[in-house]
């Protein structure tokens, strides 16, 4: 196969594999980039009118066509129409505005930036809010907004329009009712978010995919979170990049190419711009290939929904179903299920009914699965996942976890009592339960699989002889136990941290006790919530998504629901993170030695005479009322005993 340098578009004409972006540089430093980039080799340079420095960009061309280093038709020059601008008279204006900032003729390819449009007026600006801080929406079609790139194609002021950030729907759409079809389909593809379904329908209808955010957008704080993972640190992309001398970025643009794709990548650093577009000659095989394809997360950077789930222990049956119901269309995408909920097929009927209504796609939720205790053997695994897969009525799951290190006696039920009131254990080794589920992953039932309640000792473990490295660990995580060193741990190696009971789980007599603490009534969270008009639920939660952490809540209350959900209308001052931070105590709710230890400093301020020691004394009956045996506490991988 001879390195790809172009490829053909159902337009006629061809657009570079690789183009150069210009999203958030800035404009003192704009001109000189794209110079440093056309020097470099890039033919493609991608800009927008919302990046705010598309007139740079086109300075630097100018001056580049000038100098008579490249005629115009050398280059490719995209842009797109942003969301004020989605009425056919607006539409055509900005076009005239492109051609401007260019000094060119014509655009060589013009998308619909997103569906949605905003609010036209001028005194809005590009980012039109009303009181409540919400964009304001227009009800312009974007089928409007095609028809004048239609009419601007035809008038040749454009020479392929395309679409950007578009679901599939909204594609087929287009498809259906214009009278030119797209071109181009401009959409975040990266080896956490690969995008298949996407890039299937792509080919199947002659379109050209180009990705962006293809290295996952490392240096942004416009969406990236503190803790997002980061590809550029991945063990399995470092190690294919070593094997030919590349770089990880390269590595990514090359997988890209060799898919059959294009893509824009920026840089601003001198080195970077000149690695990125020299990719040429050397090819991934065809095992580098798929192993790449095994890192999807279904993890998407502009996409922050995720970061919120709903979940599902101790949902009753009878409950679950309407609770998913309501989550769903509230907005959540994110559902955290297991097979020890004994739920499942409640929770699938649910799923049946939503897809059938039709107004959210499979490929629209994120569901979480985990493989229980009793099934830790490699036939045990597959049979889990299998049962899984027929109670939720689904193809395959995007995230299965083993749901605890230690194994249980199998084929004795759930929960296999032995002597003293402790478990019936196996001698199985977790790592045996990760080989089945990377098979389990390879043949398509799992798109991503991780780990839940190891600890840091246990996870290096399997990513030491694992050949997919785990992508999550769910862990119990809230403002009384911020795992802080576990963290840092995954966040060192790309691992998505996802917690549970992240309100300190407040309704459960399950593991809780009277007098526990209470993080809903903390003083500095009720603050907080006051300061912002929000529940103290939805401060925490908020909380979650500034540290860069996802969380799954658990509610079958309609109303907490959807307040849980709400929490994107906001932002904490860092101070305010700062603050819940510090609330910290160490304190672990679900314990399963049976022997935990709560900080109670209330007892450190008063003493008993010696007469009161003695008369408590003299109550002893030598009658054991909890086996100090505990139920987990000495299976050799219960972790719980270690600080992180």
């Amino acid at each position: 196969m001879k390195p790809v340098l172009t490829i053909q578009l159902n337009s006629g004409y061809e657009m570079p594999a690789i183009g150069y972006g210009t999203w958030q540089i800035a404009k003192s430093r704009t001109t000189d980039k794209v110079r440093e980039a056309l020097e470099a080799g890039y033919r493609h340079i991608d800009s927008a009118p919302s990046f705010r420095n598309q007139a740079e960009v086109g300075m630097a061309v100018k001056n580049w066509c000038e100098s008579g280093k490249s005629g115009r038709e050398e280059l490719f020059l995209s842009s797109k129409i942003w969301n004020t601008h989605h009425s056919r008279e607006k539409c055509l204006q900005q076009i005239d505005e492109m051609l401007t900032d260019f000094d060119t003729n014509y655009m060589d390819l013009v998308v619909i930036h997103w569906p949605f449009g905003w609010a036209e007026d001028d005194a809005g600006g590009y980012l039109p809010r009303g009181n409540d801080g919400k964009f304001i929406a227009s009800n312009v079609d974007y089928l409007e907004t095609w028809k004048a790139l239609e009419d601007a194609h035809r008038s040749g002021k454009i020479r392929s329009i395309g679409l950007a950030n578009f679901n599939l729907e909204q594609v087929e759409r287009i498809w259906t009712k214009g009278l030119i079809k797209p071109a181009v389909l401009q959409v975040e593809m990266n080896p956490f978010f690969t995008q298949k379904e996407v890039r299937d329908y792509c080919r199947e209808k002659g379109i050209a995919l180009l990705a962006t955010m293809t290295t996952g957008n490392p240096g942004s704080s416009c969406y990236r979170k503190h803790e997002d993972p980061n590809l550029l640190y991945n063990e399995t992309l470092i190690a294919i990049a070593k094997s030919h001398g590349k770089t990880v970025p390269q590595t990514i643009l090359r997988w890209i190419i060799d898919l059959g794709h294009t893509a824009v990548i920026k840089s601003v650093e001198s080195k970077r711009i000149r690695q990125n577009i020299n990719i040429f000659k050397f090819h991934l095989s065809t095992d580098q290939i798929e192993r790449i394809e095994h890192l999807n997360l279904n993890f998407r950077i502009l996409n922050p929904w995720l970061a919120i789930g709903l979940g599902t222990w101790q949902s009753k049956p009878g409950e679950v179903s309407a609770a998913i119901k309501t989550a769903v269309a509230a907005g959540y995408r994110h559902i955290d299920c297991a097979h020890v909920y004994q739920n499942q097929k409640e929770v699938g009927e649910a799923l049946k009914d939503i897809f059938e209504e039709g107004k959210v796609k499979r490929e629209d939720l994120f569901i979480t699965s985990k493989i229980w205790n009793t099934f830790h053997s490699e036939a045990k695994a597959h049979e889990n996942v299998n049962i899984i897969l027929s109670d939720l009525q689904l193809d395959y799951v995007d995230l299965m976890l083993i749901h605890w290190p230690q194994g249980y006696a199998e084929n004795e039920g759930l929960f296999p009592a032995g002597e003293n009131g402790k478990m019936k254990y196996s001698d199985i080794d977790y790592l045996e339960t990760w080989k089945a589920l990377e098979a389990d992953q390879k043949a398509g039932k799992c798109r991503s699989i991780g780990l839940s309640n190891f600890t840091h000792k246990q996870i290096q473990r399997v990513w030491d002889s694992a050949e997919v490295k785990p992508s999550c660990l769910q862990v119990e995580l809230h403002p009384y136990f911020t795992q802080v060193k576990l963290r840092e741990f995954c966040k060192e190696k790309g691992i998505v941290v996802v917690g549970y009971s992240p309100l300190g789980n407040p309704g459960s007599a399950f593991f809780r006790k009277d007098g526990d603490p209470n993080v809903l009534t903390n003083e500095v969270v009720a603050s907080i919530a006051k300061a912002h008009g929000k529940t103290p639920a939805q401060i925490i939660l908020r909380w979650f998504v500034e540290s860069g952490l996802s969380a799954i809540p658990k509610s079958v209350t309609p109303q907490r629901i959807a307040e849980n959900f709400a929490v994107f209308d906001f932002k904490l001052t860092p101070g305010e993170v700062s603050q819940i931070d510090g609330l910290d105590k160490n304190w672990r709710i679900v314990d399963l030695s049976q022997q935990r230890i709560i900080d109670n400093f209330s007892v450190f301020d008063f003493e008993l005479t010696s007469e009161e020691t003695k008369l408590i004394d003299a109550l002893n009956r030598g009658w054991r009322l909890v086996d100090p045996s505990p139920r987990d506490g000495d299976h050799p991988f219960y972790g719980f005993n270690e600080e992180f």
